[in-house]
């Protein structure tokens, strides 16, 4: 580690300051229209395909109890990252339906945060990581379409990285998270299908030091909307 680590562990402890701290002051501001437009856009993005899956998806297609199920997903949520832009996130799950209701699985999500240069050719980035326990719960027996409602909760990560061309310094603040939200499984197949998801999630982050510099605790709230392709394997039609 050359000379100047001190000052990137400042850096990056200002960098979590950013992601965390100024989110958490301006989540009252995110309220109302600019989360009815997100979700708004959202819907539309989504909804050609939705109208294509349910003309075309077999008659027997439906979630089956006792039944496996994996899945990866794409999206974006209204959460501003350290360039003051919005920025993909992606992640999958694997879950088991216990029953045609419910489902139970693991998650995780791994949300970019985007870079910023700063002095003397020093490049920030950041990103989120969520991980833990979902719940789906059904709305209805349709073999087309499954609405469901879910909730969420397990562990999460921030982390901040600053480097150049001398040294890379890292650090990270741990917490937890809840969220709870709903979506659609629309069924393209037997098998498999699309399932557009809104949720809100809320997280909480620790106070934590970085080469004994303090880092206080904080909180995150946001919106996130993805798009995920599912298999389901197994079960009992």
């Amino acid at each position: 580690m050359s000379c100047g680590a001190p000052r990137f562990n400042w850096i990056v402890w200002g960098m979590l300051l950013t992601i965390s701290n100024d989110e958490a002051e301006n989540w009252p501001k995110l309220k109302g229209q600019k989360i009815m437009r997100s979700i708004l856009k959202f819907s539309i993005s989504v909804a050609a395909l939705v109208a294509l899956l349910t003309l075309s998806t077999p008659v027997h297609a439906q979630v089956a109890a006792r039944s496996g199920e994996v899945s990866g997903n794409v999206g974006f949520s209204n959460l501003n990252g350290i360039d003051n832009k919005k920025h993909i996130a992606f992640g999958g799950s694997g879950a088991y339906n216990l029953s045609d209701w419910t489902a139970i699985g693991f998650e995780y999500n791994y949300q970019l945060m985007g870079s910023k240069a700063e002095f003397h050719g020093t490049n920030t980035t950041g990103h989120l990581q969520t991980y833990g326990l979902l719940v789906r719960i059904s709305m209805t027996k349709s073999r087309r379409v499954d609405p469901y409602a879910l909730i969420a909760a397990g562990g999460a990560t921030v982390t901040a990285v600053a480097s150049n061309q001398y040294a890379t310094e890292s650090g990270s603040q741990h917490g937890f998270y809840g969220g709870f939200g709903g979506g659609v499984s629309f069924f393209a197949g037997h098998n498999w299908g699309i399932r557009p998801e809104v949720r809100f999630e809320r997280q909480h982050y620790m106070a934590t030091t970085i080469d004994g510099i303090p880092a206080p605790s904080s909180n995150l709230s946001y919106v996130l909307g993805t798009v995920s392709v599912f298999y389901q394997f197994g079960g009992k039609h």
